[in-house]
């Protein structure tokens, strides 16, 4: 895990070399990332990769068992997993996401949420499929794409948690007295925001380009560039998610994603409503990946 360092400097500058710095991609996640765009990767190639660390194959277990994916038989081994609860693109999706937030120690920020975090990502991941299915299949999003585009997301809020805990946990402290949003605040006070850390990790990691552009562009509807649509899914269905995790509902947030994709309110509705049945195991699943 990356150790917080201390900081004696504002220059954004400074503080991007200091995410530049941080380790290389584990060799399973850059495993992982090569399969891809396979079409042909097979079950027990899958099974091998992810075996090749104890730690994610206990957790990818854990997660199988848990109540969100409502599995009425014990999961043993990873191969269980992919053949009789979640597939093979759910797996490998679960497993980037965990392998990816790994390097990252949070725990000296202490007003990091590490349930929040999980929650939304989750949340996020499983509601763009969904999300991406409504979308003119003139211009489509895959959803295996919109699901890893949800959980991974919000890593560069991992990164800055981990690098340069005491800011981040006053800003974080702070959200609740503000309705200003914590990117604004970040650029005010540290120079560097969610979305340019998330931008930097990608480009270190080399992470597939829709995955970089969701990470770098997922908090601005305004953006029209390459997979802008996968980026505008993903942060429509992170700010859903963000709403079921608080139980507070504000339409106007969402409306910017709604108007970039074309879609209409009264759409979007049934799919939150049927997530909504889900939220309290979503939670409990969050609260394992948070302790773990």
């Amino acid at each position: 895990m990356h150790q917080a360092q201390a900081i004696e400097t504002t220059d954004p500058g400074v503080r991007l070399r200091q995410l530049q710095s941080l380790a290389p991609l584990p060799v399973v996640a850059r495993r992982l990332l090569e399969d891809l765009d396979r079409e042909d990767l097979s079950l027990g190639q899958l099974t091998e990769v992810i075996e090749m660390d104890p730690g994610l194959t206990a957790r990818l277990v854990g997660l199988a068992n848990s109540a969100y994916f409502a599995n009425s038989q014990p999961v043993y081994s990873v191969s269980d997993a992919v053949g009789r609860v979640l597939g093979l693109d759910l797996v490998r999706n679960l497993a980037l996401g965990i392998v990816l937030s790994g390097p990252f120690d949070t725990r000296a920020c202490s007003h990091f949420r590490a349930e929040q975090f999980w929650f939304t990502a989750m949340g996020a991941a499983t509601l763009a499929v969904p999300v991406s299915s409504l979308l003119d299949q003139r211009e489509p999003v895959a959803p295996e794409w919109a699901y890893l585009g949800g959980l991974l997301y919000e890593l560069g809020l991992l990164a800055l948690c981990a690098l340069f805990p005491a800011e981040m946990s006053r800003l974080l402290q702070a959200s609740g007295e503000t309705d200003v949003p914590l990117n604004v605040r970040l650029r005010a006070a540290i120079g560097i925001d969610i979305m340019e850390a998330g931008a930097v990790l990608a480009r270190r990691w080399r992470l597939p380009e829709g995955i970089a552009v969701v990470m770098t562009h997922y908090d601005d509807p305004a953006y029209r560039g390459p997979h802008w649509r996968l980026s505008a899914v993903v942060g429509l269905s992170a700010s859903l998610a963000l709403v079921q995790y608080q139980g507070q509902d504000e339409p106007e947030r969402r409306a910017p994603w709604l108007d970039a994709l074309g879609l209409a309110e009264s759409e979007i509705l049934p799919l939150v409503e049927r997530n909504q049945a889900r939220v309290d195991a979503l939670r409990g699943l969050a609260r394992q990946l948070a302790q773990s």
